[in-house]
């Protein structure tokens, strides 16, 4: 049986069209891949985004996911 593991292949600033990983913050970005589509409540179900620097961990709202589809995110980065 085929492993179900999620994978990001891509992620795309939508505001600036970037693919090198910077996001501006408090618009959309895009994420395509395989296994992406977020379903539960559980707390370790979402998305979380982690400080390079600090480490520090923020969550993102379930509201912030405008497209949850199997292969294709699209969400709001936090402020």
């Amino acid at each position: 049986m085929r492993g179900t593991s999620s994978a990001i292949h891509s992620v795309k600033d939508l505001t600036t069209g970037r693919t090198d990983g910077s996001l501006t913050r408090g618009h959309v970005a895009e994420l395509r891949g395989s296994y992406l589509k977020i379903v539960g409540s559980a707390p370790a179900v979402g998305i979380a985004f982690r400080h390079a620097e600090t480490g520090t961990i923020v969550r993102l709202d379930p509201t912030d996911i405008a497209l949850n589809n199997p292969s294709r995110l699209l969400i709001t980065i936090p402020s």
